[in-house]
């Protein structure tokens, strides 16, 4: 999520410095082998599904075997309880078309609703079984820890996987995640063994902060469904904040960029969403292709990057930079791949998180996917 310390700057629509050790290089080609045609978006007001209110937009996901999407948002239990949604989405010559029917409150391993602030949900992922996995971020302030769970079609808990403690959250500011920069991202693997998590932002660990000089090191770690277990990771090149923000106002408190999804294309590659948001310039967004079979390092066993030079990142290649959009994009938070078109290309949606603003929408992207 944009950070809601940055909430109240969106609504109103010195420079951080760089650290002087040696940053690994991030290699970008700009010849992405895959294409996006943009069709068209969509915005839906605030609507009332079943009583809860329709926001916050965090994740989505398509379940072919139902042919419907299912959407979950971010909200702590505070404007109703912590929920999924589904949808019908397609495209036709009128249009992107997207009807919200249905919200499905989440629970607990203990059966009740998740109270206020209990758990932070930012992604959501259809798993080959029909099984729903979200990924909470955690709430430092409640001292509630990020997790990844499995839930059945009714909001119902099944599991969780068991964390490393490299990704727990910690009071100290050695290591673990940066405030709000945990889980924001999963993806299954072809044959469903596997799960990808990526984080928002870097660990404590392993790098800075990025600002509009630097970017930072992410870690993408896949877990074994069967075992729980993490079986590698691998460190990905967060860009720098693209834009600045406007008036000389601090970057620290006044901008922001992290990974907010990521999309499996096959066993190696994915699509990587970076958002950044800057006070007086908005929202950007730029979409990479990442290949984790191009010679990058497994550092499952690197306790900390930022000691260790001898490693090589994904490379990345860009995709799409919204700034080339006909539209203006808000806070986009989740991706997924849908059926078929006509022209043999795949349909691609993206969502927005509207922080439950009057001043946002829910937004939906519509895009042909093609070479995919």
């Amino acid at each position: 999520m944009l950070r809601r310390r940055l909430l109240a700057a969106l609504a109103l629509s010195p420079v951080v410095a760089a650290c002087s050790r040696p940053r690994p290089s991030i290699a970008v080609d700009e010849r992405a082998a895959i294409a996006l045609e943009f069709l068209g978006e969509a915005k839906l007001p605030a609507l009332d599904i079943k009583g809860m209110r329709l926001g916050g937009l965090s994740g989505i996901d398509y379940d072919a075997k139902r042919d419907i999407w299912w959407l979950v948002t971010d909200d702590r239990s505070e404007h109703a309880p912590a929920r999924v949604y589904t949808a019908r989405i397609s495209w036709t010559s009128a249009g992107l078309d997207v009807q919200v029917h249905d919200a499905i409150a989440l629970r607990t391993p203990q059966g009740a609703l998740y109270p206020k602030n209990a758990l932070d949900p930012e992604t959501v992922r259809v798993s080959p079984t029909g099984t729903l996995w979200i990924a909470s971020e955690g709430v430092p302030r409640a001292r509630r820890q990020p997790w990844i769970r499995e839930f059945d079609t009714q909001g119902n808990f099944l599991r969780e996987l068991p964390l490393p403690q490299a990704l727990a959250l910690r009071n100290g500011r050695i290591s673990g995640p940066y405030d709000n920069a945990s889980f924001e991202g999963l993806a299954f693997t072809p044959d469903g063994q596997s799960l990808w998590a990526c984080l928002e932002g870097p660990l404590k660990q392993d790098d800075d902060e990025p600002s509009v000089e630097h970017g930072a090191m992410v870690r993408f770690t896949r877990f074994d469904l069967r075992s729980g277990q993490p079986t590698a990771q691998y460190a990905y090149p967060l860009s720098a904040m693209p834009k600045a923000p406007l008036l000389g106002l601090p970057a620290r408190a006044f901008a922001d960029t992290g990974i907010s999804e990521v999309l499996s294309l096959d066993a190696a590659k994915f699509l990587v969403i970076e958002r950044s948001y800057a006070f007086g310039a908005g929202v950007t967004i730029h979409l990479y292709l990442a290949d984790a079979d191009n010679g990058a390092t497994d550092v499952i066993t690197v306790p900390s990057l930022r000691h260790h030079n001898g490693y090589t990142p994904l490379r990345k290649r860009l995709v799409l930079n919204s700034d080339t959009l006909p539209v203006a994009v808000d806070n986009l938070e989740g991706i997924a791949i849908g059926p078929r078109l006509p022209s043999g290309a795949r349909l691609l949606v993206m969502c927005a998180d509207d922080n439950f603003s009057l001043l946002q929408s829910n937004q939906f992207l519509a895009f042909a996917l093609h070479n995919v």
